[in-house]
């Protein structure tokens, strides 16, 4: 933070170059090199604008450059929200002066700042700009009201396939006057702010789907309340025909904004897979796909080939790889919508013997909202407001002129995001291990005790499988004789150690286990920490040995170098790399710590057997 009288000194340097300009009126004989002083002296200015109370210079301020790269050809302000007596000549040349600082020396990011001319794809020519225009012109005429915002490439996601949502002028101008100065700010930082609004008649749901005119929208129909498809599938087929409908889609304009190629472990090569190889996610992928590819060649190819016929585009086949792409495209962008009766004309389309029940849940894709990226605690939030989906955001954390614009996905762990959407985040802190609990082949599990102890789990609510989250093994302290796994993890184990006649007792009705002797108590203590030891050997062995991918050391000191390389402007490794890194790394740090506090807590256990023991004798 600069001093004020820094400040006051900077003030009284800009405040003369300014008025001369303006008064010699010689922008058409500037050269380039007075530009580019100028487009530095308007951005210096708009900075110490924001920092001043007085309103001249806050009013000047709207009409400096912005600060994201593609806020060219943007409207800054409306005339009505205009603030400050300043006069038409004034707003003109420094519109004006605006403009032709926008020439000269382009338009820069705060902070990591992004220059236009430092992204190739990024130019006024650029096919990309003129997708982006379109979509805003095609949304708009779906009452799509972007008001502050606006849909931009990210240049740290590199290219046109990484877009993000930015504030495109300041919100506080879509604010009413006497709202915004009236209000006392105690008050105001507690209200929120809608910053866009998407129509729910346009998202791309099973409902509006279904409810389209015509034999198209007549076999989706059947389709869905035959029970052939559920309403994602019917989602992702639509996507599916829209894709390779081109530009005669309807859908067009959005759908060239869309990734051609997903970045979900579902489209990996062999070589890309083997990065997750020994996790949860390797075997889950795997499996995964493999039921997709059975579904889609067994029944949704020639459904798809059908609609196809329908739309004229019969002469190409849908392959496998189309519809793994929509399926990655739903699952990456659709939301949850909670609807009130009388948000939607219709009601949706039901099987055969479904009855509907009150009230109305969508799940589907809103074009423009799915390009908004995620942030952990991000304040910004969308909500269904009648007709339509809102984003919104408290009025203390209104972002700033060329901010992009997050929301938060959700508490998900890196093994969901890397799944779902492509990437991972390092320090998630909502990662979970999941162990899988050893079973028999299936045959084998109608014999002996087996069909009795999975009645139990199932009774309980609860599954083969340990999940051991960050959260747990980071907040655990140490106590004598306590779990070292969450409790849902210690009663599943408990089940699965569990002697027959007690696994008996468990489901008769109305009778209680035995309670046994301490020494029962403490052996079944160490039985569940034993095989809790054996789990996490396991796990930590197919994560670093031979079947995975080495050690937890050769990770960290991947993402090492990756960061150092990332800070002098090169990449070490893809963002898919990166992303199958930093979720394998966050895995094997977990196992190492539950393992450690296992041993601990078995150790711990088998000197208290000794200890009653010797009380005994």
């Amino acid at each position: 933070m600069k001093a004020k009288g820094e400040q006051v000194q900077q003030q009284s340097l800009l405040i003369p170059a300014l008025r001369d300009t303006l008064t010699s009126c010689v922008l058409p004989r500037l050269d380039l090199r007075s530009l580019a002083s100028l487009a530095c002296t308007c951005r210096t200015l708009r900075q110490l604008a924001y920092q001043q109370e007085d309103w001249w210079w806050r009013a000047a301020a709207n009409y400096l450059p912005p600060q994201h790269p593609s806020l060219a050809g943007y409207s800054r302000t409306s005339s009505s929200h205009r603030t400050g007596p300043s006069s038409g000549l004034t707003r003109a040349v420094l519109g004006g002066l605006a403009c032709t600082a926008v020439l000269a020396g382009g338009l820069l990011l705060q902070g990591d700042s992004h220059c236009f001319a430092d992204l190739p794809f990024y130019t006024s020519s650029s096919k990309a700009v003129q997708a982006i225009s379109a979509f805003k012109a095609w949304a708009e005429d779906r009452r799509t009201d972007f008001g502050a915002l606006l849909v931009a490439p990210c240049p740290e996601q590199g290219g046109s396939l990484g877009l993000g949502i930015y504030c495109a002028t300041d919100p506080r101008k879509l604010v009413s006057h006497g709202w915004r100065f009236w209000s006392p700010d105690w008050w105001k930082g507690y209200l929120e702010v809608e910053l866009a609004s998407f129509p729910v008649s346009s998202a791309i749901s099973a409902h509006n789907i279904a409810s389209q005119e015509g034999d198209l929208g007549a076999m989706y129909r059947q389709l869905l309340t035959s029970g052939q498809v559920d309403e994602r599938t019917l989602v992702m087929l639509f996507l599916v025909v829209e894709q390779l409908r081109g530009s005669d889609s309807p859908w067009a304009p959005w759908i060239r904004l869309l990734p051609s190629h997903c970045p979900s472990p579902l489209v990996y090569g062999t070589g890309q897979l083997q990065q997750l190889a020994g996790t949860t996610l390797h075997r889950a992928t795997q499996v995964l796909k493999q039921r997709l590819t059975q579904r889609w060649e067994g029944q949704l190819a020639p459904l798809t080939q059908q609609l196809l016929r329908q739309v004229g585009v019969g002469g190409r086949a849908a392959s496998l790889d189309d519809f793994l792409w929509a399926y990655s495209i739903f699952w990456s962008r659709a939301q949850t919508l909670p609807l009130q009766s009388g948000s939607s004309p219709d009601t949706l389309p039901v099987a055969d013997g479904e009855a509907e029940e009150e009230g109305t849940v969508w799940e589907c894709v809103v074009p423009g909202l799915d390009f908004c990226n995620h942030a952990t605690h991000a304040t910004c939030r969308w909500t269904v407001l009648g007709d339509r989906v809102a984003l919104v955001t408290p009025w203390r954390a209104l972002p700033s002129p060329g901010q992009q614009v997050f929301f938060d996905y959700g508490d998900k762990s890196n093994e969901q995001l890397l799944l779902l959407y492509g990437f991972a985040e390092e320090g998630n802190p909502n990662d979970v291990l999941m162990v899988e609990c050893p079973l028999p082949p299936p045959k084998e599990r109608s014999k002996g005790a087996w069909p009795a102890r999975l009645r139990v789990l199932a009774d309980r609510g609860l599954a083969p499988q340990l999940f051991l989250p960050l959260s747990f093994i980071e907040g655990f302290k140490h106590k004598p004789r306590d779990c070292p796994v969450p409790p849902e993890a210690w009663e599943t184990l408990e089940v699965l150690v569990m002697e027959s006649h007690r696994i008996a007792a468990s489901l008769t009705p109305n009778v209680s286990a035995p309670s046994g002797s301490a020494e029962e108590a403490v052996g079944t203590r160490l039985a569940v920490l034993t095989t809790l030891v054996r789990l996490l050997e396991g796990s930590v062995h197919r994560l670093e040995g031979p079947e995975g991918t080495g050690p937890l050391e050769h990770d960290i000191s991947l993402l090492q170098d990756h960061a150092k390389q990332a800070e002098s402007g090169e990449s070490a490794l893809s963002s898919s790399v990166h992303s199958c890194v930093v979720y394998r790394s966050a895995q094997k740090d977990l196992a190492r710590k539950y393992l450690g506090a296992a041993r601990e807590a078995l150790l711990e256990e088998m000197q208290y057997m000794q200890q009653l023991q010797q009380q005994q004798q």
